[in-house]
């Protein structure tokens, strides 16, 4: 055989090879953390497990392993969407309570922490953030502060807003959450993010911290903080007829030993880099959002307490999920793989028919010489002498 023939096949027989190993090692997720995580029980139809090691530790792990279609990050917990399942990760004690729901059940579930985001929403109802005296609380809490927003704006005569990225109910509802936070770690978080729009949109600061939006964690309502995190960004957006393409970054700035850093928050699927996208808002949400988190999964804050699973009641039952990733989970985390192998098989085909075609002209103009030479062979033979 041709040695060239030899090696096309033997491309072709490595993508044919890569394809089947990269599939029959591509588990799903309820297969991870089934094999990963020990089984604690059920909750309103979901499985729920439990790890020693942090939300923050088991959530990247996770992902790691299976890259969510979605996220979603809070001080409570975080949470991971994928084809058909969903997975949430939240403190319990001094470990991660990690439960494990289809769709439906997780949307309901979950709904305090992604109503809104990945479905329909028709408001906190009674059982918000699981409801009891702990939902009581902070449904409370959050009317104060939206009350308080709402007071500000008219006394002002200017709307209560923290800039151009996060709008005035998320960055409220995001304001709260630090609120929270720094009510059970005695930490101050906030953002602080430098918006530029060469396009005409939105530019200027977008700020907030526990003590509002609009309020900073060096400003003088947040005076008596000594222990600070913040996450800096700048966002910039060009012009459509501009040659330089939109960009941004971030950054954590930490007064506290061994408080979270950016690798942390890229360690949880957050990039600093999205923050130009379309989502930049919840990508901000998130990354702002898991500060906490990710300080107490380090040690360098008190573990958090996250509210019971219970779902929504009233109008906010009737709320589903929508938008489902149509990707199916294994495409999605090996199509790079899957790619390379396919190339390497079409890449292969093209060779070994190239080398088959090129064998074959070769051969056809190795005949047509030969023949040539025949012909010259007999035109120039003097003619056998005739018998007598």
């Amino acid at each position: 055989m041709n040695p060239r023939r030899g090696l096309a096949l033997g491309l072709i027989a490595v993508g044919v090879l890569g394809i089947v190993l990269t599939l029959a090692t591509t588990g799903s997720v309820r297969g991870y953390v089934k094999d990963h995580y020990t089984r604690a029980g059920s909750q309103g139809g979901a499985e729920v497990y439990r790890s020693s090691q942090s939300p923050a530790k088991v959530a990247a792990d996770i992902q790691r392993e299976h890259e969510p279609a979605d996220r979603r990050v809070t001080p409570e917990g975080i949470f991971l969407r994928y084809r058909g399942d969903y997975v949430g990760v939240q403190p319990d004690g001094r470990g991660s309570r990690i439960t494990l729901a289809d769709e439906n059940r997780g949307y309901g579930l979950f709904y305090p922490y992604v109503g809104g985001y990945w479905g329909t929403y028709s408001g906190p109802a009674e059982s918000f953030r699981g409801g009891g005296p702990g939902g009581r609380r902070q449904v409370r809490a959050r009317l104060v502060v939206v009350l308080a927003a709402l007071l500000a704006s008219a006394v002002l005569a200017t709307p209560a807003s923290a800039g151009p990225l996060l709008s005035d109910g998320d960055a409220a509802e995001l304001a709260q959450s630090l609120a929270e936070a720094t009510a059970e770690q005695d930490v101050c978080y906030g953002w602080r993010v430098d918006v530029s729009d060469s396009s005409g949109g939105p530019s200027g600061i977008d700020v907030g911290s526990g003590a509002g939006p609009g309020i900073g964690v060096t400003d003088a309502e947040n005076a008596g903080c000594t222990r600070v995190v913040e996450l800096f960004g700048s966002v910039r957006f060009t012009c459509e007829s501009c040659e330089a393409d939109d960009s941004s970054n971030a950054t954590v700035v930490s007064t506290l030993p061994n408080g979270p850093r950016i690798g942390d928050l890229e360690a949880l699927g957050l990039d600093g880099g999205d923050l130009k996208g379309d989502d930049g808002d919840v990508v901000l949400a998130n990354m702002v959002g898991a500060l906490p988190i990710v300080a107490a999964s380090k040690g360098a804050a008190p573990e958090l307490e996250a509210d019971a699973l219970t779902g929504p009641t009233g109008a906010a039952a009737r709320d589903r999920a929508t938008g489902s990733p149509r990707v199916p989970d294994w495409l999605r985390e090996s199509w790079l793989a899957l790619a390379v192998c396919l190339l390497a098989i079409l890449g292969g085909v093209w060779w070994f028919v190239s080398v088959v075609l090129s064998d074959r002209s070769a051969a056809g103009r190795a005949a047509r010489l030969a023949a040539r030479r025949r012909r010259r062979a007999a035109e120039t033979d003097p003619p056998a002498p005739k018998g007598t």
